[in-house]
């Protein structure tokens, strides 16, 4: 069973590390609109000081200088405790910060405490369908799979942990469905990440819908020999191996591999794995995706 779950875990951190460029790279991007929407409601005459200190921090971050954005972004939670209270919105915003620097430097139990905390405090001063609680849900969802991924060896943890990721997925992917259009690409990142889980989970009929659809946005945006469009058909192949159809798989992993050829070049990367997946597939080996 531990070996299973590892295929699958293998499986996820493809699109998780895709993901993770979604979360945590626009991570720094959203927390910026965050401050923005905090600094609207700001009393006149208070100063802008937590604003300053959690761009400094985003802007740390997004270079992958954690340790340097930590002290910023506790010093962030102070100044906004100190100047707007327990209960306001950039309060909540500079406790979502916090914690995701803390996820990045592995400090899970500090992070799930403020990102918690950060859940409670923005839904409470704007609401749980407000726009800035979405990073907040949405690191959430990360920080347990990322700890799923290190309980494999233990069964009963290992599912709790993809359970709760799953719940936050799932509400990160409900409200950007409220948020915005059901075919714009911002559906795409939550989409892909409850896939992700899904899969985990070995609920690969729920993931291969998802990733579907995934599809038919990215078509709609990006050309299909985009990079991003060829490792979804990958795991759309992938999904249908896992599923039982294997002569399906295989048919998609040959189109794969051409669009990947003609647009990425024979010696790409993606391509190279492409190749070896659609081998692996031909051989009759579940464990066939590109990496």
């Amino acid at each position: 069973m531990t070996g299973d779950r590892g295929r699958v875990m293998k499986y996820a951190m493809i699109r998780v590390q895709q993901a993770r460029r979604i979360f945590s790279v626009a991570g720094p991007w959203l927390l910026l609109l965050g401050i923005g929407l905090g600094a609207c409601i700001r009393a006149q005459g208070q100063t802008d000081h937590w604003k300053d200190l959690a761009q400094q921090a985003a802007q740390l971050v997004s270079q992958g200088r954690y340790l340097e954005a930590l002290p910023l972004a506790q010093q962030g939670v102070q100044e906004a405790l100190a100047t707007f209270g327990d209960a306001s919105l950039n309060y909540g915003i500079s406790l979502n910060a916090l914690g995701y620097v803390q996820m990045c430097l592995q400090r899970s139990q500090d992070a799930e405490g403020n990102l918690l905390k950060a859940e409670s405090v923005v839904g409470g001063a704007v609401g749980t369908d407000n726009p800035a609680i979405v990073t907040t849900l949405a690191n959430l969802a990360l920080l347990y799979y990322n700890e799923a991924a290190l309980a494999q060896t233990n069964p009963a943890e290992f599912q709790r942990l993809l359970a709760k990721s799953e719940h936050y997925a799932k509400r990160n992917c409900d409200l950007m469905l409220k948020l915005q259009p059901s075919d714009s690409p911002a559906q795409v990142g939550p989409m892909d990440f409850l896939a992700n889980v899904y899969a985990a989970e070995r609920e690969y009929a729920q993931a291969k819908s998802l990733v579907d659809r995934t599809l038919s946005i990215e078509l709609a945006n990006l050309p299909p020999g985009n990079v991003q469009v060829i490792h979804t058909r990958g795991e759309i192949a992938w999904l249908k191996l896992q599923l039982g159809d294997r002569l399906s798989a295989i048919a998609d992993y040959k189109e794969t591999l051409s669009l990947a050829e003609q647009n990425l070049g024979a010696n790409h990367p993606v391509t190279i794995s492409v190749r070896e997946a659609l081998r692996l597939a031909q051989g009759g080996h579940l464990d066939s995706q590109p990496n």
